[in-house]
């Protein structure tokens, strides 16, 4: 499989082949896995001389997140894809995603599903994978499911982002607030983050916030 989607000559194939044995006596998982990762990341488009450390950065991911070297590998590739990372930006958003796991009620390979399902939309309007995985920690941690959580979240991202566009009504709630569908999607096209947060904490200190 590996074979398939590289284009080793025999020697750098034999090479690649003898560094993933070697790989899986320093880590916990098994040559066969390793190569399934490494045959999943050559598919998606991962450079041929990135596959070695892809692999050993999804197995190390694989083992931390309680997943299989199948999920590790396309996890970490739609990380990458979704947020147009580099393979050292995608290793320190796992690491983020580790923090978060291990300081909230929220696994990570959750957070991971909740990051890929929201990437697209949270990339258009300029939120980074580290905002992303600690919105879907805190869904998680009020125990919102990932799939609930990235629909909803979706929805949000797209409706504030084209806020000046809504209807009557929205427009209105907007004023209620002391703010406008215009200034909205300003802010959130220039500061995504900072709008959002400013947002809630409006809607949060509301007399209706329903």
């Amino acid at each position: 499989d590996v074979k398939k989607v590289t284009d080793f000559d025999d020697t750098g194939f034999k090479m690649f082949s003898q560094d993933l044995l070697e790989m899986s006596t320093r880590l916990p998982m098994t040559a066969k896995g390793l190569a399934e990762i490494a045959a999943a990341a050559g598919a998606a488009g991962i450079k041929q001389e990135e596959l070695l450390v892809f692999s050993e950065d999804a197995a190390k991911m694989g083992v931390a997140f309680d997943i299989s070297a199948k999920e590790a590998g396309n996890a970490m590739t739609g990380l990458r894809n979704n947020f147009k990372l580099s393979q050292d930006g995608v290793r320190l958003l796992g690491d983020s995603m580790n923090a978060l796991a291990n300081s909230m009620d929220a696994k990570a390979a959750q957070i991971v599903d909740f990051a890929n399902r929201t990437g697209g939309a949270a990339r258009i309007y300029g939120f980074t994978g580290q905002e992303v995985a600690a919105l879907g920690a805190t869904f998680l941690d009020a125990k919102v499911g990932a799939e609930e959580a990235s629909t909803a979240t979706n929805a949000m991202f797209v409706r504030l982002g084209t806020a000046d566009t809504l209807s009557k009504d929205a427009q209105e709630a907007f004023q209620s607030l002391g703010m406008s569908g215009e200034g909205m999607a300003k802010a959130f096209r220039q500061d995504a983050q900072g709008a959002l947060l400013h947002f809630m904490q409006t809607v949060a200190k509301s007399k209706d916030p329903m």
